[in-house]
C-alpha cells in the first residue's frame, strides 16, 4: 500500500533506467509535425461532409439548444427554459454559432476538431511528463490518427470536448501528484468540473477525485485537508453558477441536468430491452416521447426537478424487485459499454460521405474495429505491468467509476470514449515497455494481462455476433 499511496517517487519510467526528460528541439518538431498532419486528415474529413446536415437524432437536440444559446442567451428548448440536458457542450457550440451564425455547421465542426487537436498536444505531455518522451510520442499518435475521432470531426456530439477536459484532468492530476502544488489541484477539480458540465455521468467523479486525493495525502499532517479543498474549490466553481441556475429555475436544488432520471427510468421498468440498451434510440425516434410527460402523463405541471426525482425513485423500486432482470440488463450494457465503437461505420454505411467502394468500406471497418481493439489490448498488458503508484490508482478508479455509472443507464459504445485518454496512455506504455513484456511471457503479470485482454475479445464476439447479428447480417448481405 506503501507504493500505491506514497506521495513521492511520482515521476515513472517505462523500464528502471528511462526517466522522463525535457524534450529537445527535434523531439518539439517531433510533435509538431504530427499535429500538422492530424490537422491536414481532419480539414479532408470535415470538407467531405462539409455541405452534410446533422445525422444523429442528439445532434439536433444539442444544436437547438446552442442556436437558442447564441440568439436569445436563453438555454431553451421548444420554446421552454429547461435543464434538461448538461449544458458544456451546446454552450461550445453556440460560441461559433455566436460569430458565424446560427446555421454554421462547419464552423462548429472546426471547433469540434480544435478540441481533437488540443487533446493530442494534452495526451503527449501527459505521456511525457509521467514516462518519457518516447511514451509522450507514441500516446499521441495514437490519439492523433485514431479512426473514430476523426470521424467525430463531422459528428456534432459531446465526445471530442468531454475527452479534452478529462484529459485536462488526468495531466492536471498527474502534475499535481509530481509536485504537490495546490494551483495543479485546483485545475483538475476545474477541468472535471467542466468535464461533469458536459457529460453529467462525470458528475460524482469529483466527489470520488476529491476523497482519493484526502487519502492520498493523509500522511501529511493537514494537507489532506487543505489540498483536497483546492481541487473541490476548483470543480465547485466549474459547476456551481449552472447547479443556481437550475435550482432557481425549478424551484428546489438541481445540479446539472434533470436528464438522468429519464435515463435510469427508460433503463429500468418492465418495457426495457434485456440486452442492447442502446437500441432505444435506434429502434424508436428520438424526441417528445423521451420526456417526462409523454411517458408519464401524471407527470405533466410538475418541474423537471420533481420529475427526475419521481422517475428516479420508480427505477430504483423496480430494480429491487426485480435483481434478477436487473443483474442481466448490467452484463448487456457492460457488453454494450465496452463494445465496437460503430458510429463513424454508420455515418460511411449510411453514404453521409456518398457511395464508397466494398474495399473502402472494409478498409474503415477494420481501420475503427481494429484501431480500438489493438489500444484495450496494449492497455490491459500496460495495466498488469505497470508498477503500481498514486496516478494508475486515480485512472483505474476513474475507469471502474465511469464502467459502473454506464451499468445503471444507457450503454453505447461511444460513452467508453471519454475514457481513450487513459486507455491510450496504458497502451502507449506497454508498446514502450513490449521487449519487456515479451521477456515474461511465463509471469503471472503475463497471464493476468492476456486473460483480460480475452474476456474483451469475448465481450466484442458477443456485441457483433448476439447483440447486433441482425446488423451485422445486413452489412454482410450489402458486402455480398
Amino acid at each position: 500500500m506503501k507504493d500505491v499511496l506514497s506521495p513521492t517517487a511520482e515521476r515513472f519510467s517505462t523500464n528502471a533506467n528511462e526517466i522522463a526528460t525535457p524534450a529537445t528541439a527535434s523531439k518539439r518538431f517531433g510533435i509538431i509535425s504530427l499535429l500538422a498532419a492530424a490537422l491536414a486528415v481532419h480539414l479532408l474529413v470535415i470538407l467531405a461532409g462539409a455541405d452534410k446536415g446533422l445525422f444523429y437524432p442528439d445532434e439536433f437536440e444539442y444544436i437547438e439548444l446552442a442556436k437558442n444559446l447564441a440568439e436569445r442567451n436563453e438555454f431553451s428548448y421548444k420554446g421552454h427554459l429547461t435543464s434538461f440536458r448538461p449544458p458544456g457542450f451546446p454552450f461550445i457550440v453556440s460560441l461559433a454559432f455566436r460569430f458565424f451564425g446560427s446555421e454554421a455547421l462547419v464552423p462548429a465542426r472546426v471547433l469540434q476538431m480544435l478540441f481533437s487537436l488540443a487533446t493530442i498536444w494534452i495526451i503527449y505531455r501527459l505521456g511525457r511528463d509521467g514516462w518519457g518522451e518516447k511514451v509522450g510520442f507514441i500516446a499521441a499518435g495514437i490519439f492523433a490518427f485514431y479512426p473514430t475521432l476523426i470521424g467525430f470531426s463531422n459528428i456534432l456530439l459531446t465526445e471530442p470536448a468531454c475527452i479534452f477536459f478529462v484529459s485536462l484532468t488526468c495531466w492536471a492530476m498527474l502534475r499535481y501528484l509530481q509536485h504537490s502544488h495546490l494551483g495543479w489541484a485546483f485545475v483538475a477539480g476545474a477541468a472535471l468540473g467542466i468535464s461533469a458540465l458536459i457529460r453529467d455521468t462525470l458528475f460524482y467523479a469529483g466527489p470520488l477525485t476529491i476523497f482519493f486525493l484526502f487519502v492520498y495525502n493523509w500522511r501529511k499532517p493537514r494537507a489532506h485537508l487543505w489540498h483536497a479543498a483546492f481541487l473541490t474549490a476548483g470543480f465547485v466553481s466549474a459547476i456551481l453558477p449552472w447547479s443556481i441556475r437550475n435550482s432557481l429555475l425549478n424551484g428546489q436544488p438541481t445540479l446539472i441536468s434533470s436528464v438522468g432520471g429519464i435515463t435510469f427510468y427508460l433503463c429500468n421498468n418492465e418495457k426495457a430491452p434485456l440486452i442492447r440498451s442502446s437500441s432505444l434510440f435506434y429502434e424508436k425516434q428520438i424526441g417528445e416521447e423521451y420526456y417526462y410527460e409523454t411517458l408519464l402523463p401524471e407527470l405533466d405541471g410538475l418541474s423537471e426537478t420533481e420529475k427526475n426525482e419521481i422517475v428516479t425513485r420508480k427505477a430504483f423500486e423496480y430494480m429491487l424487485a426485480n435483481p434478477g432482470a436487473t443483474l442481466v440488463r448490467m452484463l448487456g450494457r457492460f457488453v454494450d459499454f465496452w463494445g465496437q465503437e460503430r458510429l463513424v461505420i454508420n455515418h460511411v454505411l449510411a453514404k453521409y460521405y456518398g457511395d464508397i467502394t466494398q474495399t473502402g468500406v472494409i478498409i474503415i471497418v477494420a481501420a475503427v474495429f481494429g484501431s480500438y481493439s489493438l489500444i484495450m489490448i496494449g492497455a490491459c498488458f500496460g495495466c498488469f505491468f505497470s508498477k503500481l503508484r498514486a496516478f494508475d490508482v486515480f485512472g483505474l478508479l476513474f475507469i471502474a467509476y465511469y464502467t459502473a455509472m454506464h451499468l445503471l443507464v444507457f450503454a453505447h459504445p461511444r460513452y467508453h470514449m471519454p475514457l481513450l485518454p487513459l486507455l491510450i496512455l496504458m497502451a502507449a506504455r506497454a508498446c514502450a515497455s513490449r521487449n519487456e513484456i515479451t521477456a515474461k511471457l511465463k509471469t503471472w503479470r503475463f497471464a493476468g494481462a492476456a486473460g483480460l485482454a480475452a474476456v474483451f475479445v469475448i465481450i466484442w464476439i458477443v456485441g457483433l455476433f448476439v447483440f447486433d447479428a441482425k446488423y451485422l447480417e445486413s452489412f454482410m448481405q450489402r458486402l455480398g
